[in-house]
């Protein structure tokens, strides 16, 4: 039912000459705490990466990695990446840099995607505006959408989620059915790194 999804971007990545997945965050590298939190509730796990070398002798062979079919083209081409080659229909999306997810948020929002048939859900946790990509639900029905706008070298998000039919869940929501809402923080907002 649900592939989880770790985007490895570009240069923004790298910290000292490390990428953020491998810097250590309590006792545990970040690419190792997403993996171990996905597969709570995920049947399949993918890396999106141009630099699959640097992972394979790192996760357990059960992970797939892939890489980007349409290059520099920032998170939608991740995206559309992993949603090609998914086995699943809906899809937990985040950032190599976010060493809190929380399966029991995307849970919540994945029921949602299936209680109202959204096509995405995302947090958008200032007044209901700017949705993160990231910590993000997603179905692969939008494929096509995804397609057309990278073709049309359109990697705005936002006019992609224009499109489609989706949700902006605000802090409130998250808040008044009790998740916790540091699942969104990066690794340079909680270390300085």
């Amino acid at each position: 039912m649900l592939t989880g999804a770790i985007l490895v971007g570009g240069n923004n990545d790298i910290v000292d000459g490390t990428l953020r997945s491998f810097l250590t965050f309590n006792g545990q590298t970040i690419i190792d705490k997403q993996i171990e939190e996905m597969k709570k509730i995920c049947s399949e796990i993918v890396i999106v990466t141009n630099q699959p070398r640097l992972f394979l002798p790192l996760v357990a062979r059960d992970v797939r990695i892939i890489t980007d079919y349409h290059k520099k083209k920032g998170p939608l081409g991740g995206i559309h990446a992993v949603m090609s080659l998914a086995n699943n229909p809906y899809l937990w999306v985040v950032s190599c840099d976010m060493p809190l997810i929380k399966a029991n948020v995307a849970q919540f929002m994945l029921n949602l995607c299936l209680d109202y048939k959204y096509q995405a859900v995302l947090p958008a946790l200032v007044n209901n505006t700017s949705p993160k990509l990231f910590h993000s639900i997603y179905h692969k029905s939008i494929l096509s959408e995804i397609e057309v706008a990278l073709t049309a070298n359109v990697i705005n998000p936002s006019k992609l989620l224009n499109k489609i039919n989706s949700i902006n869940l605000d802090k409130k929501v998250f808040l008044t059915n009790g998740l916790n809402l540091d699942f969104l923080s990066d690794i340079k907002s909680l270390t300085g790194t």
